[in-house]
């Protein structure tokens, strides 16, 4: 048997965030890519993943609405403030910004590189993209410009005709004409405000809805109403199917000149009619229990797709075939506050949230594409999953608790197939259902708890492989008083014969599973929010909003043990490791791994911003979720082992390199010898080595390396020439380390010759880090100032500022009296001296002033490069630099 491994720490590996919360939305032309508002930034989302590719990121300001270029390459963007940005949409660069009109912009669209803005002024304004300016601006609506469109073609005399169309709340649809300048026609025949217009491919028709529950015909010829199509509810989107998609799906309903349109709007469906012919060719089936209606619809040409956006802000694909459309996949654009999560399906790849919504959401981890399951008419407040994760059951404000079948694979023939189907709903508790459990080795009953301070045991009866058409009305085999005030939380035991209780009352209980109260646990300060079982242990563990989880025995009803650490209320609690550790999360927005022996906190996770309601692990303990008030859904991975294996891999590399920088320093070696140090990031290691090559202990340890005439200085600069950038940034960065140290003068000695022999890689060095520099600047001159106040010393700053070869050549005691007196007024707690003789006067600009000097004339080097666009002269520098990082070989 294998020894336990505890757990470590936990890496978060993905997240499940909102994309939409409202307002437009665009696919790009490659239909590969979603770009949804939310809030202040536009959102780009790989469809084929689902995951988010790329974030534009806004001006502190809410974006109204946007528009994506025929070729994809750019996204255009208004905001509340009247800001006009353009987007690079492969980088999310700002190419371009301008202020437009004073009207807040509400409706774009973009063609041939100009965009169309509708604002709330009734103003139609028309914008050159490339140059940023107003090319025409046509006011004349009487009300918010609701929608426009960008139109241009040639007609059939081959005259071009260059339109801007705008639809507005005066119910009235104008045309502009871009060429002349000046209004083209002014289409009247709506009573309510006009939503939405698109033109035929042959550009004689326009089609256009409103509000007014009709959807109209126009000729683009005359100017005039040709048919008018009652529908019968409110509309919002409007659509043309290409006519070969719309004659390969219905092709006895329609001719070579039909034109096939697509509604949508408050009734949440999607309709598809033969305009002329004024008949419905097919409606959707409603979803049960929706609330939602369809605010606009995107049409996929490459894939036949039929996108809708939904007012509860998500996102439903939709293919059509054989007069049907069949929903194959949905996007949860928006998650209020997360309540619960728990892993779902039998490999538990499937992870069902519940948030501030009636609905039930089921993500696809690999795809996350989600499954919207309506059956609660409120707000669901709990959410479990069965041992065998075949079943669902979640607890709602509205006094129900509904039990979920989950099958992954959809029929092909069921166009609104869903892979998690409602099978049974218990309704009998008064006040909302506030948690449910299922037991660990059966799924033919669970328990739920409510704030009516009862516990029910419900029986869940045989059924058939696939969900009953209609959903069973499940009935309570036992109904007990649990507790004098809400219950917050419900566990079952590992042997399915205890179930235990939470609740405000400041208790936990135990009972049996015919409801016999067996004892209580007495001992938390404030309202319990949860309780588990341990999975090999007699302990009951507890977690209160007092701060702290409590473990108690099971025989005894006493407290073993108090964890503390979280700074808030304690929310959920899972058992991990076999029993040994604990997982939690707080209303800090923290999560906590507990070692269960000692007591201590192992691990703190902060991915969260609001209080992390809803906490789940799988069977295997690889993967956690949780899920919290800031809407996130974060998943976390275990990644102890993997942690483990790269600190074992660091240790023995740097066995490695220690045992390399031994037999280099044998054989002096130092630039190897230099290169280990470095990367091994020892600082005065590395001063150890140049302080071998500058003071040799003998010449017969460098006979070997040096020349006969060769002086130390000499002999260090070649190497110095030969580090990289990466290796020079880590020198600096010794030497700064080592400058209020002992070390000053051999610190400040190898500085200088830096500044001297290799200015053009120092300056590039220094001038990515500005705190490095003036730490170094401030510890020079402070250096300078303690040498001149020390008398008769002249040659001390000759041989750390001065040329070259000239070092270490005094009397050995008054170097030591002198560096002596340098480290008191270096340490942070010496006292200044009292200046002792007469200041050294300096014929030349000292060390600190050329180093200000050094970095003044780079900086305005840079400047005058950005100006004239001329090249930085550090690149041919960066050129030298080893690609592979730092070699340690000779």
């Amino acid at each position: 048997m294998s020894k336990l491994q505890f757990k470590s720490i936990f890496k978060a590996t993905g997240t499940i965030e909102s994309i939409y919360t409202g307002g437009q939305v665009c696919v790009s032309p490659d239909a590969s890519q979603l770009l949804t508002v939310c809030g202040e930034d536009i959102y780009i989302t790989q469809l084929s993943t689902g995951q988010l590719s790329l974030k534009l990121e806004g001006e502190n300001d809410v974006i109204t609405s946007f528009a994506i270029s025929e070729d994809g390459k750019r996204v255009i963007s208004a905001s509340r403030g009247g800001l006009a940005i353009v987007w690079d949409a492969s980088t999310g660069e700002i190419q371009r910004r301008w202020k437009l009109g004073e009207g807040v912009v509400v409706s774009m669209d973009t063609k041939d590189g100009m965009v169309a803005c509708g604002a709330a002024d009734g103003v139609v304004t028309v914008w050159d993209v490339n140059g940023g300016f107003c090319t025409h601006r046509f006011p004349g609506h009487g009300g918010v410009v609701s929608c426009v469109k960008v139109f241009h073609d040639e007609d059939e005399n081959g005259n071009e005709r260059f339109w801007v169309l705008s639809g507005s709340e005066d119910t009235t649809i104008r045309i502009w004409d871009l060429l002349e300048s000046r209004p083209k026609a002014v289409l009247e025949g709506h009573v309510s405000v006009v939503r939405e217009m698109v033109t035929t491919e042959d550009g004689k028709w326009l089609v256009s809805c409103g509000r007014d529950k009709v959807a109209m015909l126009w000729s683009l010829s005359t100017m005039e109403s040709h048919l008018t199509l009652p529908v019968y509810e409110g509309l919002e989107t409007v659509g043309i199917l290409p006519p070969s998609v719309a004659r390969e799906n219905f092709p006895d309903e329609l001719h070579e000149n039909s034109i096939c349109i697509y509604t949508a709007g408050e009734k949440g469906i999607i309709r598809i009619w033969d305009l002329l012919n004024s008949k419905c060719l097919y409606a959707q089936a409603a979803e049960p229990s929706t609330k939602h209606m369809i605010t606009s619809t995107i049409f996929l040409a490459a894939s036949i797709q039929l996108v809708a956006i939904t007012s509860d802000q998500n996102i439903i694909f939709h293919t059509l075939s054989d007069k049907h459309l069949i929903r194959t996949r949905q996007i949860a654009g928006y998650n209020q506050e997360v309540l619960d999560v728990t892993f779902v399906g039998p490999n538990e790849k499937h992870l069902a949230v519940v948030s501030n919504t009636e609905q039930l959401r089921v993500y696809d981890l690999d795809t996350m594409n989600c499954e919207i399951c309506y059956g609660h008419s409120e707000i669901i407040m709990s959410v479990a999953g069965s041992t065998n994760g075949d079943l669902v059951a979640t607890g709602g404000r509205d006094r129900l608790a509904n039990v979920w079948k989950f099958n992954p694979t959809p029929p092909e023939d069921s166009e609104t197939y869903s892979a998690v189907q409602l099978l049974g709903t218990a309704a009998g508790h008064t006040e909302p259902v506030s948690t449910v459990a299922w037991p660990m080795k059966s799924s033919s009953w669970f328990v739920t708890g409510s704030l009516d301070r009862t516990v029910k045991v419900w029986d869940i009866p045989e059924t058939t492989s696939s969900a009953p058409t209609e959903p069973i009305k499940l009935k309570a085999r036992l109904t007990f008083l649990a507790h004098d005030k809400d219950v917050q939380s419900l566990t079952i035991s590992p042997n399915d014969k205890l179930i235990a209780s939470g609740s405000l009352d400041k208790t936990a209980k135990l009972f049996t599973i015919d409801g016999q109260h067996l004892g209580t646990f007495k001992g938390h300060k404030r309202g319990i929010w949860c309780v588990r079982f341990s999975p090999v242990d007699q302990i009951l563990a507890t977690a209160s909003t007092d701060k702290t989880i409590k473990l108690w025995s099971l025989s005894t009803f006493a407290p073993l043990k108090t964890l503390e650490g979280h700074l808030n209320s304690i929310l959920q609690l899972r058992f991990c490791s076999f029993g040994t550790q604990l997982l939690s999360t707080s209303s800090d927005g923290l999560m906590k791994l507990w070692t269960v022996r000692t007591g201590e906190c192992a691990f703190t996770g902060d991915e969260h911003e609001d209080r992390v309601w809803g906490l789940a692990v799988t069977k295997n303990e690889e993967i956690c979720a949780t899920g919290s008030g800031d809407g996130k859904v974060v998943l976390w991975k275990d990644a102890t082992r993997e942690v483990e294996a790269e600190k074992q891999k660091e240790v023995e590399q740097e066995i490695e390199l220690q045992q390399a920088l031994s037999n280099h320093l044998a054989t002096s070696s130092y630039l190897p010898a230099l290169r280990i140090t470095l990367r091994l990031n020892h600082p005065k290691k590395t001063l150890d080595i140049i302080s071998q090559i500058l003071n040799p202990v003998s010449l017969e340890s460098l006979e070997t390396y040096l020349s006969k005439d060769a002086t130390p200085s000499e002999t260090l600069v070649p190497l110095l020439h030969q580090l990289n950038t990466q290796e020079l940034t880590q020198l600096l960065n010794h030497i700064s380390l080592l400058l209020p140290t002992r070390s000053t003068s051999l610190a400040l000695r190898v500085l200088h010759l830096l500044f001297t022999h290799i200015p053009l890689k120092v300056e590039g060095v220094l001038e990515k880090d500005k705190k490095m520099t003036q730490a170094l600047i401030a510890y020079v001159e402070r250096y300078e100032g303690v040498v001149k106040r020390v008398g008769g010393v002249g040659n001390v700053l000759g041989w750390i500022l001065g040329d070259d070869g000239e070092a270490g050549q005094d009397d050995e005691d008054e170097d030591e009296e002198v560096e002596a007196d340098v480290d008191d007024e270096m340490s942070p707690n010496g006292d200044m001296q009292e200046a002792r003789g007469e200041s050294m006067d300096l014929e030349s600009m000292s060390f600190a002033e050329r180093m200000r000097a050094v970095m003044k004339m780079n900086e305005e080097k840079a400047t005058r490069a950005t100006v004239n666009g001329t090249v930085d002269p550090n690149e041919d520098d960066e050129e030298e630099d080893n690609a592979d990082g730092m070699d340690i070989d000779a």
